[in-house]
Formats: structure tokens, C-alpha cells, sequence
């Protein structure tokens, strides 16, 4: 779980993500990883390591696959690039 310009994202092991309102985890819509510079695309945290050390992702950017197109959550959240905060692992 983490939180990215001000909305809560849950990410199960198998990657799926749930947040902006899904009642479920969406089988499309993939979790790629972590990012720490904005000119880089290349993932610096994926998957594995966000959930054995979720506090990896803090300040990273927010990559993601939805329906087979690879993403990097760019825009402004409060005149900033948006970056992860708060990432933790819950066990429900």
C-alpha cells in the first residue's frame, strides 16, 4: 500500500492493483515498479523488493501497465513530480 499525490493505492503480491475507487484488484492494471530519477525509465524498486522493503519506494515515481501500455505517473501534484509516500506492507 502506498499513497501518491493524495490517493491510496493497494498492490497484492501477484501485482494487481486496487485504488480510485475499484471494489477489487484489477487484473489489467500491473504494478511495474519504483523510480527514483525522473529522466530515467528504468524501474529501481520492482515488485519483489517493494514488499520485502516497502520504504524503498518512498519518493520514487509510480510506474504501472494498464491494459498492456507502460506508464510513469508524471504531472503536478502541488508544483512537484508526484512521488510515492508512505509505502507499507499490510497484511489483511
Amino acid at each position: 500500500m502506498f499513497s501518491l499525490a493524495g490517493l491510496i493505492y493497494e498492490v497484492n503480491e501477484a501485482g494487481e492493483i486496487k485504488a480510485n475507487g475499484l471494489p477489487a484488484h484489477s487484473k489489467s492494471w500491473k504494478f511495474r515498479g519504483g523510480i527514483k530519477h525522473h529522466a530515467s525509465s528504468a524501474v529501481s524498486v520492482d515488485l519483489k523488493k517493494a514488499f520485502e522493503k516497502p520504504e524503498l519506494l518512498n519518493k520514487c515515481l509510480f510506474s504501472d501497465i494498464d491494459g498492456g501500455t507502460t506508464r510513469i505517473h508524471m504531472g503536478r501534484h502541488n508544483g512537484k513530480l508526484p512521488r510515492i509516500s508512505g509505502a507499507c506492507v499490510v497484511n489483511q
